[in-house]
């Protein structure tokens, strides 16, 4: 019989395994092969605690988390608890949420090998519980602080005068930050400003988070100093409630600034009083340093840009050679005239990798060509333009567009690697197909991301998508028909689904988690193995699946056996077992013998 594709490829990837030449190791949940032990924290519990008390080596990063009123510890378990931290000498990162005592505090405070402290939602954080965790930054050479939404500041926590001296006291005792978040705890601007003047005192501080608390002009003044002495690469101020004067101090203390490479201004509306305004005056200010700061990652989400503003914008993003990462999310008051600016701006970026557009208004049919273009000049490999609320209304992609969209993703041009259009798009079976056309050659896009809703405001909210859009997607994805075209299908495509379109009668959602949890290779054997190789009802018969094998060539067959079970899994067993059981000539039926004396007998 002539060799399949699926044949061919299992005779020659003896040593490979299936799929194209892929190594068949499985799938690889870390993809960061180079990170650090560090970098995964392992939770404190009872078992992990004998470890920590025998100061086990592997245990480098410790997260504590607290769970209310439900204090998983007896009062003997929690002494230990903070007399083993006191004296680990491997532990370097220390995470604790929701819970945080005297007791434990003095535990840091003993230890000398922790060097990034990391608080959050502890509620209770107290000038005395920061006094006696003075130690450990004296000692210890702490290359991170910490406090996350403990919301200790402002006017709602009695205590919270005393714990900002705490704090600016503390970062006065050291000078090794490299990172310091203080996010989402509302310290108002007198607050703010004395906390981060203490900043100044860290020389190699270079990420820097002091989102949700109010700066004003008088922590903007701080904080100039401190981007004036620090090589700060990562600065969040969302939230902040910068105003036009802000933005002047911010701008000139960054200028001829080379090393800030991520800038964050999510949220600064500045809607509180007439004298905090951010308009136009103050936007053109901040994105000026488009052009003055070698940024990379540039947000800018939720916040009251209007067109004036997008022309500025747009003027800075022109020929830009730094810019890789762009969120304009949530600008509602951006027009199509600003978003034409701003595309067009785009077009001459050469270094744009990502670009999020999500819950705006005012894209429509007329803005792809130059969106087109982005994509086609820029090496762009992320793209959102999700959950767009005012899609049912004129100013949005019509169902033409979105198969306009489609064809983009066929030319070689396009690079995408994510495409994310979940939300209140004009999404039917038209598009749906059109895009399973599209696809088919397409070797880029690994996340798709769709909408089954209707728009709002549309009259009738029920699906355009039927159960031939789904299906055809499904298809693209495992096509069933035979054992070779499952092996053909797209086995590195995951599609996302908006939750308002989930489908119960769609293969869909199991067959994405089986391309996103897997690489290509397993993917394909998994698909194969749940469409082809099922248990048949009679006893003796075989599988479709099972057919074929039965027919391969004896030089292939111990291949497919040996690809079938390679992965040692439930699946593969039951495939094996099946096998054996409907073709029992595979097995060597001999009657075992045993030699006494020149003679042979029977084994009892």
């Amino acid at each position: 019989m002539p060799y399949t594709p699926l044949v061919v490829d299992l005779a020659v990837n003896m040593n490979i395994g299936f799929g194209g030449g892929e190594a068949s190791s499985g799938h690889n949940n870390n993809e960061n092969e180079d990170v650090c032990l560090d970098d995964e924290y392992i939770e404190l519990t009872k078992e992990t605690l004998l470890q920590i008390e025998n100061n086990d080596p592997s245990i480098t990063s410790l997260k504590l988390k607290g769970d209310g009123n439900d204090f998983p510890y007896t009062v003997g378990e929690w002494r230990r608890v903070h007399n083993a931290i006191g004296n680990n000498t491997h532990i370097k990162r220390f995470e604790i949420s929701n819970y945080l005592d005297s007791d434990l505090c003095y535990g840091i405070a003993n230890n000398r090998s922790i060097t990034h402290l990391h608080l959050e939602m502890i509620y209770d954080l107290s000038e005395e519980m920061l006094s006696i965790l003075s130690p450990i930054f004296e000692n210890n050479d702490v290359r991170s602080l910490h406090i996350i939404q403990c919301e200790v500041g402002g006017e709602q926590n009695k205590d919270s005068d005393s714990v900002t001296a705490a704090i600016a006291s503390t970062l006065s005792k050291f000078s090794t930050l490299t990172s310091f978040n203080l996010a989402a705890n509302q310290f108002d601007k007198v607050q703010s400003a004395k906390i981060v003047g203490a900043l100044r005192g860290h020389p190699n501080l270079a990420d820097i988070d002091l989102g949700m608390n109010y700066l004003s002009i008088k922590g903007c003044v701080e904080l100039g100093k401190v981007l004036k002495v620090c090589k700060v690469k990562k600065l969040d101020l969302g939230y902040c409630d910068i105003n036009n004067e802000c933005a002047a101090i911010l701008v000139n203390a960054l200028q001829g600034n080379t090393t800030l490479k991520e800038l964050s201004l999510d949220g600064n509306n500045s809607e509180h009083h007439d004298d905090d305004l951010l308009d136009a005056t103050g936007w053109g200010a901040l994105f000026s340093l488009l052009t003055s700061v070698p940024l990379e990652d540039f947000s800018v989400y939720n916040t009251n840009i209007i067109d004036k503003g997008a022309l500025l914008l747009a003027d800075k993003l022109t020929n830009n050679s730094t810019l890789k990462s762009l969120n304009l999310g949530s600008t509602h008051f951006l027009g199509p005239s600003g978003w034409r600016a701003i595309f067009t701006g785009l077009q001459t970026t050469s270094a744009l990798e990502k670009l999020v557009i999500t819950e705006t208004r005012g894209i429509n049919d007329s803005h792809l060509p130059l969106l087109w273009n982005v994509i086609k000049n820029c090496p762009l490999k992320e793209l959102e333009i999700n959950n767009c609320p005012h899609a049912a209304y004129s100013d949005s992609i019509s169902a033409q567009g979105l198969q306009a969209m489609a064809r983009m993703l066929e030319c070689p041009d396009c690079e995408l690697e994510k495409l994310d259009l979940r939300g209140e798009h004009h999404f039917n079976d038209d598009v749906i197909t059109e895009f399973v056309r599209r696809l088919v050659n397409n070797t880029c896009l690994k996340v798709l991301g769709i909408s089954g809703s209707k728009p709002l405001g549309s009259r009738d909210r029920k699906s355009k998508i039927t159960m031939r859009g789904w299906e055809a997607l499904s298809a693209l994805l495992c096509d069933v028909s035979s054992i070779d075209n499952t092996y053909s299908s797209k086995h590195t495509l995951s599609v996302s689904i908006d939750r308002h379109s989930w489908t119960n009668n769609s293969r869909l959602p199991n067959l994405s988690n089986i391309n996103k949890n897997n690489n290509r290779s397993d993917a394909a054997r998994e698909k194969i193995m749940k469409y082809h190789f099922t248990a048949s009802e009679q006893v003796g018969a075989l599988s479709n699946g099972m057919q074929v094998v039965s027919k391969m060539d004896l030089v292939v067959l111990p291949q497919a056996i040996a690809w079938a079970g390679r992965k040692h899994d439930n699946e593969g067993c039951t495939i094996l077992y099946q096998l054996l059981r409907c073709i029992p000539e595979l097995v060597e039926d001999q009657t075992l013998t045993k030699s006494v004396a020149g003679k042979k007998r029977k084994l009892n």
